[in-house]
C-alpha cells in the first residue's frame, strides 16, 4: 500500500503541489479500510462527535459504484459536480463512461484524510488530469470559485450534482452549506451569461457612442486615496431608504454621498445632493433615472457601457471608470487608464469599491435592503415607485435569506448574489485595509454579514456632528463651467493639492473642489494613431461582411444532400474572417458579443447536418448584421472624435496666441 500511495502522491504533486502537501499530513485516525468480499476495499469514516459511518459496501465497493452511476442522467451532460470522494469508486465509474464524451468532473470532498485513503488502496492517476478538478477540504467560498473556474457558458445550464449518499450522511452539515454554495456560484454565473447574450449588442453600442467622453473625460483614478478616512455613505433605492434617506443631508461637509443611479431621484426629492451618482447600467431603462434630473453639483461617475444619453445629456461634472476588458483595454491603450473598478453585477457594488479606492472609512450602507421587505421593491421618488412597479414574491425565483434584527426576508437569486459579493468582497477588503469598518445602517432588508449594524442617525452623531464646516463650493456651482464639449478636462499632469487630502484633522470635506481641480488639468491624449485604427477597422469590418455574404451564397445554392460539397467553401468563408479579426485586435473584440451569444446557443444541443448548415446560415447572417452595424457606429465614433480634438486643438493654439500676447505687452 505504501508504495501505491508514494506513486500517487508524486502524481498529485505534480498537478497540484498544495493540495498533495495537505494529503501527505493528513492524519487517517478517522478511516478504517479493510479488503472487500469480492474486490476492492471498504472504508469506515469516524463522524466528529463519535458515530461512524460505511462510506463502502464490504462485499462489492465497485458494484455499488455502479449502481449508483445507473441512476445518473449523463445524456448530453459535459459538466458533473461530486459530492464526496469516498474511496473514489463512483468517481472512476462516471469517468469510464463519460470517456467518449470527455465529461468534465468537479470533485468535492471535506476531508484531505480520504483523498488519502483512496490513494493508498489503488490506482487513482484518472483523478488527476486536465478534466477533472479536486477541490478537497475547502469551505463554500472556495468550492463557489473552483466551480467558477470550472464551467463554462455551454456548460452552466447542463450542469449536474451526483451526490455520494454515504459520505454526505457522514459529513452532512458541510455538504449543506457547499450545496448552498454551488447553488449561488451557478446561479450567478447563469445571470452573467444571460445578461451578456441579452446586452452585448447594447454595451458594445454604448462603448462606441460613449468614445468622445472616454477620451476626452478625465478618469476617476485621479481621485483614488484623497479621502482617505473620510466616510462614505452607499446610497441604494431600496424601501428602507424611505425612512432614513433625509438624514444624509447631515453628510454635508464631514463625508461623501455616492448615489446608485436609481437613488438620485429620491435623494434630490428629499434635499439631499450627493457627490457622486454612479451608472454603470447600459439599458434605456436607466435613462429615466436622469431623465430632467437638475444635479449639477453632483459628479456623474460612469463606466462606458452605460447607456450613452446618461453620458450624453448628464449636466453634472463626468468622470470616466472602467471594469476592465480587452475593449477598454484597447481604447486605453491610447487614452490612459481610467480607474479600474470591480463590480459584482450591480452598482452598489461598484460604489463600495469605488468608495475603498478613494481611501474612504468607514463605509456605510444606506438603502441596499438587497431585498423586497413586505413586498415594497423601491424607496418612493424612483421612477420603478412612480410607475406603480412591484416584483412577484413568489416563485422559484424567490429565497429567504437572514434579514437585519433577526427572521427571513425574501430576496430574487440574483439579488442573493449581490449579497453573496458583498459577503466575499467586505472581509477581503478588510484584509487588505485594517481597520476598515463597513456599516450597514440601511436599517432593514437583508443581512450582510461581515457589517455591523448601526442606525443612521447613530452613525452620524459618531462621525458627522463635530461642527465641521459645510460643504466649500456647493452653491452656485453651474454644470460643467469651462469644460468646453469636455474637450479640455485635465487631470494627467500636476494634480495639486494631494498633499492636503480631505477629511483628515476635522477639515471640512470639498469633493467638488478636488473633482474640478481633476478636470481642469486633465489633457486629452493625441489622437492620430487612435483615429487611423478605428478608420481601418471599419475597412475589416466591410470585408466581414463581404465574406459572410460569399458564405451564405454558398449555402442557399446548395439542394438535398450537397451540406458536404460546400464544406470547404465554408471553411475558406471562415478562416477569411478568423484572419481579419485576427489581423486586427479590436475588430475581433467587436465581434465577439455575437459570436458568443450564437455559439452559446448551438453549444447547447447537438445538431445534424442539416441544423449544423442552417447554425452557420444564422451564425454569417448575424455576424454580418452585426459588422454593418459596428462599421457605422465607428464610422459616428470616429467623426464626433476627429470633431473634438479639432476644437480642442484651436482652443488650445487660441490660449496660446492669448498669452503670448500677453506676454508682449
Amino acid at each position: 500500500m505504501a508504495l501505491v500511495f508514494d506513486r500517487n502522491l508524486e502524481l498529485l504533486r505534480s498537478r497540484d503541489p498544495e493540495l498533495a502537501l495537505r494529503v501527505a499530513g493528513a492524519a487517517v485516525d478517522a478511516l478504517t479500510l479493510g479488503p472487500a468480499a469480492r474486490a476492492g476495499f471498504w472504508a469506515r469514516y469516524r463522524v466528529p462527535g463519535g458515530a461512524s459511518l460505511l462510506l463502502h459496501s464490504q462485499v462489492d465497493p465497485a458494484g455499488e459504484a455502479a449502481l449508483l452511476v445507473d441512476g445518473v442522467e449523463t445524456g448530453g451532460q459535459s459538466h458533473f459536480v461530486v459530492l464526496g470522494l469516498g474511496l473514489g469508486y463512483h468517481v472512476l465509474e462516471l469517468l469510464r463512461r463519460m470517456e467518449a464524451a470527455r465529461a468534465r468532473v468537479l470533485v468535492v470532498e471535506a476531508d484531505a484524510a480520504v483523498l488519502r485513503a483512496a490513494m493508498t488502496v489503488h490506482d487513482v492517476s484518472p483523478l488527476v488530469q486536465d478534466r477533472v478538478t479536486l477541490c478537497v477540504g475547502r469551505d463554500r467560498v472556495a468550492v463557489a470559485r473552483a466551480l467558477a473556474a470550472f464551467l463554462n457558458a455551454q456548460a452552466v445550464g447542463g450542469l449536474r450534482i451526483v451526490e455520494h449518499p454515504a459520505s454526505v450522511r457522514a459529513r452532512a452539515g458541510y455538504y449543506q452549506e457547499v450545496r448552498e454554495g454551488i447553488r449561488d456560484a451557478a446561479n450567478a454565473l447563469l445571470i452573467a451569461v444571460n445578461t451578456v447574450i441579452h446586452y452585448c449588442h447594447t454595451w458594445q453600442l454604448n462603448h462606441l457612442l460613449n468614445l468622445p467622453a472616454t477620451v476626452f473625460c478625465a478618469g476617476v483614478a485621479g481621485l483614488f486615496g484623497r479621502f482617505s478616512g473620510v466616510p462614505a455613505f452607499i446610497v441604494g433605492a431600496g424601501p428602507s431608504l424611505n425612512k432614513n434617506g433625509h438624514l444624509l443631508a447631515g453628510v454635508r461637509g464631514c463625508g461623501l454621498v455616492l448615489a446608485c443611479d436609481t437613488a438620485l431621484r429620491p435623494l434630490l426629492r428629499a434635499g439631499v445632493a450627493p457627490d457622486v451618482v454612479m451608472s454603470i447600467d447600459g439599458s434605456d431603462l436607466n435613462y429615466k433615472n436622469f431623465a430632467g434630473v437638475d444635479a449639477p453639483g453632483t459628479t456623474l461617475v460612469a463606466e462606458p457601457m452605460t447607456f450613452h444619453r446618461i453620458v450624453a445629456e448628464y449636466r453634472g461634472p463626468l468622470l470616466i471608470t472602467s471594469f476592465g476588458g480587452p475593449v477598454m483595454d484597447w481604447v486605453e491603450g491610447f487614452c490612459g487608464k481610467k480607474g479600474e473598478l470591480k463590480s459584482g453585477g450591480s452598482v452598489s457594488t461598484a460604489a463600495f469599491h469605488l468608495a475603498h479606492r478613494l481611501g474612504c472609512n468607514p463605509i456605510v450602507f444606506v438603502g441596499q435592503d438587497l431585498s423586497y421587505p413586505g413586498g415594497d421593491t423601491y424607496a418612493r421618488g424612483t421612477f420603478y415607485a412612480d410607475e406603480g412597479y412591484r416584483s412577484p414574491l413568489s416563485g422559484q425565483d424567490m429565497v429567504e435569506v437572514p434579514a437585519v434584527g433577526g427572521g427571513t426576508v425574501l430576496t430574487p437569486r440574483f439579488m442573493k448574489c449581490f449579497i453573496s459579493w458583498f459577503e466575499e468582497a467586505i472581509p477581503a477588503l478588510k484584509r487588505s485595509t485594517p481597520g476598515l469598518e463597513v456599516i450597514d445602517a440601511t436599517e432593514g432588508g437583508a443581512r450582510i454579514a461581515g457589517t455591523s449594524l448601526a442606525t443612521l442617525g447613530d452613525v452620524l452623531d459618531a462621525y458627522c456632528r463635530d461642527g465641521r464646516a459645510g460643504h466649500a463650493g456647493r452653491t452656485g456651482q453651474a454644470g460643467r463651467t469651462g469644460q468646453a464639449g469636455r474637450t479640455g478636462q485635465a487631470g494627467r499632469t500636476g494634480q495639486a493639492g494631494r498633499t492636503g487630502q480631505a477629511g483628515r484633522a476635522g477639515r471640512a470635506v470639498d469633493f467638488r473642489a478636488v473633482v474640478d481641480e481633476l478636470v481642469a488639468g486633465y489633457r486629452p491624449p493625441e489622437l492620430g494613431g487612435f483615429l487611423r485604427d478605428l478608420g481601418r477597422a471599419g475597412e475589416r469590418l466591410s470585408r466581414v461582411q463581404r465574406a459572410c455574404r460569399r458564405g451564405l451564397h454558398l449555402i442557399d445554392g446548395c439542394r438535398g444532400g450537397g451540406a458536404v460539397a460546400v464544406l470547404p467553401g465554408l471553411e475558406a468563408v471562415d478562416a477569411e474572417i478568423r484572419d481579419l479579426g485576427a489581423s486586427m485586435g479590436i475588430v475581433e473584440l467587436l465581434l465577439q458579443p455575437v459570436l458568443f451569444s450564437i455559439m452559446h446557443r448551438a453549444g447547447l444541443r447537438r445538431p445534424s447536418p442539416e441544423a449544423a448548415l442552417k447554425d452557420t446560415r444564422d451564425l454569417y447572417d448575424n455576424v454580418a448584421q452585426a459588422a454593418r452595424v459596428l462599421r457605422r457606429l465607428l464610422g459616428t465614433a470616429r467623426a464626433s472624435l476627429a470633431k473634438g480634438y479639432d476644437e480642442y486643438r484651436g482652443s488650445s493654439a487660441a490660449r496660446a496666441a492669448m498669452g503670448g500676447a500677453r506676454g508682449a505687452r
